[in-house]
């Protein structure tokens, strides 16, 4: 895989993963909860949450998938992939 692709892959997901963590955050604060009680309620600590609102990478994607659900925005994900066609297909 050429250098410049893989750059611009992993900016895309960069980009991706600050939008999803923004969303994530907005609802934890619409619903008025704090970063401590959404972590106790999807059993993480509060720097995961901290970095899954951030976007950062590193975090386990079963962290997501479950900060996702607890705001009742797992059905968003799992739609946003029905017709995703992959890279490598095109």
């Amino acid at each position: 895989m050429p250098l410049m692709y893989l750059m611009i892959v992993i900016k895309e997901v960069s980009f991706t993963l600050a939008d999803i963590g923004g969303r994530i955050r907005d609802l934890r604060i619409a619903r008025g909860e704090s970063q401590t009680r959404f972590a106790s309620r999807i059993g993480v600590s509060r720097p995961t949450v901290k970095a899954i609102e951030k976007g950062e990478p590193t975090v386990q994607v079963g962290h997501w998938m479950a900060a996702c659900w607890a705001l009742n925005c797992l059905g968003e994900v799992r739609e946003s992939f029905k017709d995703a066609i992959p890279l490598l297909d095109l």
